[in-house]
């Protein structure tokens, strides 16, 4: 199950668009903040429901 360790390229050389981790510079707040307020509103709901159900 071992795999060889490949060297990882330093992530200097790789495209900030490349790397799904790493936000790009020049990311468009609006569309994050949307996301972020949807995710939470979807976890709250998730946990209400899970509450609710006890």
């Amino acid at each position: 199950m071992s795999r060889p360790k490949k060297k990882s390229p330093p992530p200097v050389e790789l495209s900030p668009y490349m790397l799904p981790t790493c936000d790009p510079p020049k990311a468009q707040p609006k569309v994050v903040r949307f996301l972020l307020v949807l995710l939470a509103g979807w976890l709250l709901f998730l946990v209400a429901m899970a509450s609710d159900k006890l």
